[in-house]
């Protein structure tokens, strides 16, 4: 790979890895079923409620920065972000047709996601609070936020990009989300923890040894009467 073309790509792509490694977290914590999610809610509420809520915010801002243009102003070099934009351009600049494959196809598709799905959440609700959109938002209408297969598609997008990169110049694949499994390992070792306390906790108050400490389950108190 040429040195102008993996200054850009490098870390780029450990970006893309830590965005795969984010992404495989928040699934295992968040994205498994109600059932799960609903146990966290039981044992703190509002820290968990944050924590999605914040992992998920961080997720499209990071994806949002990631595909950014090459400049955030209309003078070249005055304010240069580091972005797949970018790296298109300086492969582009390496060899013409096989970035002008890139522009008509790979990062097209980028784009219209891109605009299409997360733009205006970014632009008007998560970096700014436009007037139009938070004063419906406290009116009672709701607003639509990506979902969780559209967040994956944008993240397959980027990533379909920079695998194409790869392997026109080191003539493999790369696994982007190599390190994914252990952080998705982590969220698992996690949830299988507090399943493992919110059983014996409740095992426990049962037998009268404990007072609830979370939220008891539904029905508990009806399980008991009809006892």
């Amino acid at each position: 790979m040429p040195q102008a073309v993996a200054e850009i790509f490098e870390p780029l792509r450990n970006e893309l890895i830590g965005l795969h490694e984010r992404w495989a977290l928040y699934q295992s914590v968040f994205g498994a079923n109600e059932e799960q999610f609903d146990m966290l809610k039981r044992i703190a509420s509002n820290f968990f409620g944050y924590a999605r809520w914040a992992m998920y915010l961080d997720l499209i801002l990071s994806l949002c920065r990631y595909a950014d243009p090459a400049e955030s102003s209309k003078k070249v070099g005055h304010r240069p972000n580091l972005t797949l934009e970018r790296l298109v351009n300086v492969v582009t600049a390496n060899n013409e047709s096989f970035g002008d494959g890139l522009k008509a196809s790979e990062w097209p598709a980028v784009e219209v996601c891109r605009d299409r799905d997360f733009e205006e959440i970014r632009n008007k609700r998560i970096a700014h609070s436009d007037f139009v959109k938070m004063t419906a938002r406290f009116n009672g209408q709701p607003i639509d936020w990506p979902s969780r297969e559209q967040v994956k598609q944008f993240l397959t997008l980027c990533t379909n990009l920079m695998d194409k990169v790869h392997q026109h110049y080191v003539g493999c694949p790369f696994a982007f989300d190599a390190f994914a499994s252990y952080a998705a390992g982590s969220g698992d070792t996690l949830i299988k923890v507090l399943a493992e306390f919110t059983r014996r906790h409740a095992a426990d108050v049962e037998a009268g040894k404990a007072r609830w400490l979370i939220d008891p389950p539904k029905g508990w108190a009806s399980r008991l009467i009809s006892r």
